[in-house]
């Protein structure tokens, strides 16, 4: 049998194309498993490693409802001394609050990396401190006028409930498709008034309201899981006059039901807490959402849960460095 020439060349030839063939499925694939599903600076109610970027901006509202009691639903008044016209007398106490919260934020892409938040929050409803028997009448006149419904010996105060901050937020590390997480780190300030309503009355002075400042720092991790699904996680520490110094965490998840369309999140963090007022419930604590891309650059985000809380993003992405990748190598290119 006879070399022949043609058939080495034939055979070159088919086995190049079967390894070029296998090298871009290969490459396929891989792009695939870190296509970025979406670069949002919060899923559901939880910030993400993501920012806006430059020219980026943000616009949230929304209506988390409201309803608290100190002492707890069917609790005795507390027997506290309140400072009333700068004498302080001990009377029986009662918060009571019911309506809702309105959270607003305005989001700004500084730069590529760094993000600004105005936040702030309005309070609906009722938010008043009950001082029974204000006027100090004996015991058996008081409980005769209080049987029959009469409360003229009790005086309300109302609470004033709202607050204001400055957020920034800073991503130490964009996703560059190398396996590694995005990581990002924040902090966030707020001033207002809250609720008196956390374990014991901190306010003697119920007719100025109580008045609430604090500080938090967080970071924020996320990584792409493939083309159709990211996990973020956050840790911070917070603390506040009215709630102390506190730890919390978190976690979520968003999936591409329609790639480039339509996103499902949830999300849960171990503690809430909006305006000084801390939400408790499991069902409060649980977020899910609906993200719909306008266009690749503008998104709609819906949040809620079980409890009723509403949440409405309006997202658009400002400019992002994209990373540089190697290309796939072309079929007609000699490997041999």
């Amino acid at each position: 049998m006879g070399f022949n020439m043609s058939d080495v060349t034939s055979r070159r030839a088919v086995a190049r194309s079967s390894v070029m063939a296998l090298v871009a499925l290969c490459w396929g694939v891989v792009s695939v498993c870190h296509a970025q599903v979406s670069v949002l600076p919060r899923a559901g109610r939880m910030e993400t490693a993501h920012t806006l970027g430059d020219g980026g901006f943000m616009v949230s509202g929304g209506y988390i409802p409201l309803e608290s009691r100190l002492p707890r639903l069917g609790g005795v008044p507390i027997e506290d001394d309140m400072n009333i016209g700068g004498i302080e007398l001990p009377r029986a106490v009662r918060y009571e609050a019911e309506g809702g919260l309105v959270p607003l934020t305005l989001g700004f892409g500084v730069t590529e990396t760094t993000d600004l938040y105005l936040n702030g929050t309005i309070g609906s409803g009722t938010s008043q401190k009950r001082v029974q028997n204000f006027y100090g009448v004996p015991p058996d006149i008081y409980g005769a006028f209080i049987a029959d419904g009469d409360l003229r010996f009790d005086r309300i105060y109302d609470q004033p409930l709202f607050d204001f901050g400055v957020g920034l937020k800073h991503q130490l590390k964009p996703d560059y498709g190398d396996g590694l997480p995005a990581v990002a780190v924040g902090v966030n300030g707020r001033f207002g008034y809250a609720s008196d309503d956390f374990e014991t009355f901190q306010d003697r002075t119920p007719a100025d309201g109580f008045a609430d400042f604090g500080v938090e720092g967080y970071t924020a991790v996320t990584v792409s899981a493939g083309e159709l699904m990211q996990a973020h996680g956050r840790i911070a520490v917070s603390s506040s006059r009215k709630l102390g110094a506190q730890t919390s965490f978190g976690g979520g998840v968003e999936f591409g039901l329609v790639p480039g369309q339509l996103m499902v999140s949830g999300d849960f963090s171990s503690r809430r807490d909006i305006a000084g007022v801390e939400y408790r419930d499991t069902g409060e604590k649980l977020t899910v959402g609906f993200h719909y891309f306008l266009s690749p650059s503008t998104v709609v985000q819906f949040m809620t849960n079980t409890a009723g809380h509403l949440t409405l993003n309006l997202v658009q992405i400002g400019e992002k460095s994209t990373a540089v990748t190697p290309s796939a190598p072309s079929l007609e290119q000699e490997l041999f």
